[in-house]
């Protein structure tokens, strides 16, 4: 998913490789660099939905 530098404080363009997932404590994190917005994150949702297979569900309780 591109991420275009701007949006939620990111200083250049950016990917989310959806299909990488990994685990990480929150411990090893030293530094927050940007936060995205709720339209970032419903198009990362369906993403991340698509790659696990998992039910896209909606807020009317589908």
């Amino acid at each position: 998913m591109f991420v275009p530098a701007g949006i939620g404080g990111l200083s250049q363009d950016s990917v989310v490789l959806c299909e990488q997932l990994r685990v990480v404590d929150k411990s090893r994190i030293i530094r927050v660099i940007g936060h995205l917005d709720d339209n970032y994150l419903d198009e990362l949702a369906i993403a991340l939905c698509t790659i696990l297979g998992l039910r896209i569900m909606n807020n009317d309780n589908d």
